[in-house]
């Protein structure tokens, strides 16, 4: 069937979070269904068919072996990374996805030279993996932050100062990591810095001797990452997957009223990606917000993209429409200036006016030069036709990531007898390089923070020994609650990507990322009075927490 022939419209879909990022045979079921039928097809799966037909993700197991000098500097990290991927590949990532994904990024944020790795992925009788936000960092972040916290432990050093002294540092950019990534920026040790007073760390610390001297279990954890953002053709060109997953796609377009509409290839999942399009749109034509449409998830508007993921979007798609806006721009500009009488160069475009720069009484409004375009042909200066429209791509060359980063500090207080672990305090310091929506980076992190506490403390699948999943409804699969998510603080960086326009970096995942490595510091703090114990596995469940309490006790009666 020709591919002219086929549309494809994809409406508001609610959240994605990776569960929707891949191809199900039921996809393709519902369209040879139809096609054999004549007559719509529509799949609906109840609650318990969703938990296990759908993708699973986060099962990872990590063995590191960390090489350090007397001062506490890495010289040297060793990584077995194993993943199960569950009973079939999952198309287009294949099977290779999060472990590909681990140990790429598993030396973090630390100036790590020396590196070897083995990563299996493992077929077995579950269901099939997929993506879920974060695709591999957060275990990648939850091993390398567990290490340094031991490295710290066994040298005296507090958890702050043996980062310092490992953390890449502005000269050290771009950071060639020995796995093969290109960091090209980042703020880390500000990150770190911003972190501990945003969180009030000293005061956590003197709330911590506060409820040990009554013998309270209270513990305070952090964690330092980075993450790979908007990466493209580069990236999977390496990756070697079937679908090289490069570039976005916009088209804007004028009208003879003066208002824009954007038509773009990316999806807009709920995370506030049509404002933000439409906010790039307004300020590249001069224009006020509600002059803008925005309209996505139709392929015959806009048929090549790549889609939402990978923390992409605001990027890529956001750097399609500053192309394609200043496109229309220019054109804007040329017919201003031949109606003012004046040099295209000397064009100021803002607040819906043409103005020649220092004379901001010579103007023309946009809307007129609009209706010039489209209704009076004539008035056209030689050259220019009657058309504001233009589409582009953007691939952000390299195509090796912008890299985002961030510090999480969080305090919890363990109940000795139920092992229930209970987040009391939870800062953020994010950097995603310029922000174009404040209010819409704070709902992504908030967001996932929120999931990441689901990650550390709550949230997992079990089987049987035949394989059978008995995780099946919300009674057996536990999420976080209103009363289980602290209120956050979050402050901002913004150092901006030398590659993107703009400076661009994407967010959306990096909120996920580091709670499982954060709380899981703070709970071993807590437990640590009791007697040294590694917490080394995820999710904190009241019987895990009690089974770490039971061993650190038994290690400290007998020293």
């Amino acid at each position: 069937m020709p591919e002219s022939r086929i549309q494809v419209v994809a409406p508001d879909v609610g959240g994605g979070f990776g569960v929707k990022g891949q191809l199900y045979p039921e996809d393709v079921a519902c369209c040879l269904a139809a096609r054999s039928l004549g007559r719509p097809v529509k799949w609906i799966e109840d609650r318990r068919e969703h938990f296990v037909a759908s993708h699973h993700a986060r099962e990872h197991r990590h063995v590191l072996t960390g090489y350090f000098d007397d001062a506490g500097s890495i010289l040297a990290l060793e990584a077995e990374v194993t993943v199960d991927m569950g009973a079939y590949s999952v198309f287009p990532w294949t099977a290779t996805m999060d472990a590909g994904m681990a140990m790429g990024i598993l030396p973090g944020p630390y100036k790590i030279n020396e590196y070897a790795v083995t990563a299996t992925s493992v077929c077995t009788n579950k269901t099939p993996y997929g993506a879920y936000r974060g695709v591999g960092r957060p275990a990648a972040c939850f091993s390398i932050e567990r290490l340094m916290d031991q490295i710290g432990r066994h040298l005296g050093l507090d958890r702050a100062e043996i980062r310092r002294r490992n953390l890449l540092r502005d000269q050290d950019y771009p950071w060639h990591s020995p796995s093969g990534l290109v960091y090209d920026s980042g703020s880390l040790v500000e990150s770190l810095e911003k972190v501990l007073e945003v969180g009030d760390f000293d005061d956590l610390l003197q709330r911590q001797s506060h409820a040990r001297s009554e013998g309270r279990l209270f513990g305070v954890g952090m964690a330092v990452f980075t993450e790979q953002t908007a990466h493209t053709t580069q990236e999977f060109k390496q990756r070697g997957v079937p679908i090289v997953f490069g570039y976005e796609t916009a088209r804007v377009r004028l009208d003879a009223s003066g208002t824009a509409v954007v038509s773009a290839s990316i999806h807009d999942h709920g995370q506030g990606l049509e404002t933000t399009l439409a906010q790039i749109a307004a300020d590249r034509l001069g224009l006020e917000l509600p002059q803008i449409r925005v309209e996505y998830g139709d392929t015959e508007q806009v048929a090549y993209g790549a889609g939402t993921f990978a923390s992409r979007s605001a990027v890529l798609a956001g750097g399609a429409v500053i192309k394609a806006a200043d496109a229309v721009a220019d054109v804007l500009r040329e017919v201003a200036a031949h109606i003012l009488e004046a040099s295209p160069e000397d064009i100021e475009i803002g607040l819906g006016r043409a103005s020649v720069t220092g004379s901001p009484s010579r103007f023309v409004e946009i809307r007129d030069v609009c209706r010039t375009v489209y209704q009076r042909p004539e008035l056209l200066p030689p050259g220019v036709e009657p058309l504001l429209e233009s589409s582009r791509t953007y691939d952000a060359h390299p195509g090796t990531g912008a890299y985002a980063n961030a510090a999480h500090l969080a305090s919890v207080e363990i109940d000795p007898l139920t092992g229930a672990t209970k987040v009391l305090s939870y800062a953020v310091v994010e950097d995603c390089g310029p922000m174009i929506n404040p209010l819409i980076v704070e709902g992504q992190v908030f967001g996932g923070v929120a999931q990441g506490i689901g990650t550390a403390l709550f949230e997992e699948f079990l089987y049987d020994d035949a394989g059978q999943p008995l995780t099946t409804t919300f009674s057996d699969y536990l999420v976080p609650l209103m009363s289980d998510i602290p209120d956050f603080r979050i402050a901002h960086l913004e150092t901006p990507s030398p590659h993107t326009i703009g400076g661009m970096k994407g967010m959306g995942e990096g909120g996920a990322i580091a709670p499982g490595a954060v709380l899981a510091s703070a709970v071993e703090d807590a437990i640590s009075p009791l007697g040294a114990v590694a917490v080394n596995r995820l999710p904190l469940t009241p019987e895990r927490v009690l089974a770490y309490i039971d061993k650190a006790t038994h290690r400290g009666q007998s020293t």
